[in-house]
C-alpha cells in the first residue's frame, strides 16, 4: 500500500472521532459547535493572500529554531515525493488543514466563547503548538495558531483559515517536490547548516519585516461584513458606542469579569487526551 494511502486512512480514523465526540461534548449544533459558517468571497481570497503575506515569518521563525532543534518535515515530505501528486495533497494538505481546523478552531477555539478574546488566541495557538509535538515547528505554529483564531473571531467561520492552512501546506509540499525533483537530477553540494541559515537570516528578516504590515492589513479587512472592523485584540468600546446587538454572538469572548469560565474545563481536557493518540499513531 503506497504510504500516503495509509497516511490518509489513518488520519481520517484518528481525526474523525475526534471531531463527533467534540461535537457532541458541546451540547450544540454541528455547524455551531465548529463555527463552520458560510464565509464571503473577499474573505476566501484574503485567506489565499494571507498565505502567501505569512511565508517570510513563519520561514523565519522556523529558521530560528532550526538552530536548536532538527526539522523533520523534510523526511515525511521526501515519502511524499515518492507517491503520486493528488494522494500526497490529499494527505498533507486537505485532511490536516480541514480536521486540524475542525478541531483546534472549531471545537477548542469556540469553545471558549465565554473567555476574554486575547486569552482565547493565546491559549488556543499554545494547544495548537504543543499539539505538533515538535519542538522545532512549535514557535511558528504557535503563531500561526494565534492567527487563525483571530481570524475565526473575525469571520465567524473556520473556512478562512482552512484556505490559509491548505496553502501554507501546498506551497510546502510543491516546494519540496520541486527540490527533491532537482536534487535527484543533479548532485549538488550540500551545503553546512550553520552556514545556510547565516546566509538566509537577513534575507528572511528584511521580508518578514515587509510583511507584517501586509499581514496587518489583510486581516483587518476580513470579517467586515460581520463588523468586525476593531483593531487586533481591542474590545474596549468608546464611552457613546452602543451596540447593536443582532445576536448574542456578537458579545463572544467579551464577557464580563464575574460571567468569564475557566479555560481548562472537563471537556476540553478529554478533547486533548482524545487527540494525544492521534499524534502518536499518526
Amino acid at each position: 500500500m503506497d504510504p500516503m494511502v495509509y497516511n490518509i486512512l489513518a488520519q481520517l480514523v484518528l481525526f474523525v472521532p475526534v471531531v463527533l465526540i467534540g461535537v457532541k461534548m458541546s451540547g450544540e449544533r454541528f455547524k455551531s459547535a465548529l463555527s463552520l459558517n458560510k464565509t464571503s468571497i473577499t474573505d476566501v481570497l484574503l485567506a489565499v493572500g494571507l498565505a502567501i503575506a505569512i511565508g517570510p515569518l513563519t520561514s523565519l521563525l522556523s529558521m530560528i529554531m532550526l538552530m536548536f532543534y532538527p526539522n523533520n518535515v523534510p523526511a515525511s515530505l521526501g515519502v511524499a515525493y515518492e507517491s503520486p501528486l493528488l494522494l500526497s495533497i490529499l494527505a498533507i494538505c486537505v485532511i490536516p488543514a480541514v480536521f486540524e481546523e475542525l478541531i483546534f478552531r472549531g471545537i477548542i477555539f469556540t469553545g471558549f466563547k465565554n473567555v476574554k478574546l486575547s486569552k482565547a488566541c493565546v491559549m488556543g495557538g499554545l494547544i495548537f503548538a504543543i499539539a505538533h509535538f515538535d519542538a522545532q515547528q512549535i514557535l511558528y505554529t504557535f503563531i500561526i495558531g494565534v492567527l487563525f483564531c483571530y481570524i475565526v473571531y473575525r469571520t465567524k467561520s473556520i473556512i478562512p483559515g482552512m484556505v490559509t492552512h491548505f496553502m501554507v501546506n501546498f506551497t510546502s509540499l510543491m516546494s519540496s517536490r520541486i527540490e527533491f525533483a532537482q536534487t535527484a537530477e543533479t548532485a549538488a553540494e550540500e551545503i553546512p547548516l550553520d552556514l545556510a541559515i547565516s546566509q538566509l537570516m537577513g534575507p528572511y528578516l528584511l521580508l518578514t519585516l515587509f510583511s507584517l504590515p501586509i499581514i496587518y492589513y489583510i486581516v483587518s479587512l476580513m470579517g467586515r461584513k460581520y463588523g468586525r472592523g476593531k483593531p487586533l485584540f481591542n474590545l474596549r468600546q468608546p464611552e457613546k458606542y452602543e451596540f447593536k446587538v443582532e445576536d448574542e454572538s456578537v458579545l463572544d469572548y467579551a464577557p464580563q469579569a464575574p460571567y468569564e469560565e475557566k479555560l481548562l474545563k472537563w471537556q476540553f481536557i478529554l478533547i486533548i487526551l482524545l487527540y494525544i493518540p492521534t499524534l502518536i499513531f499518526y
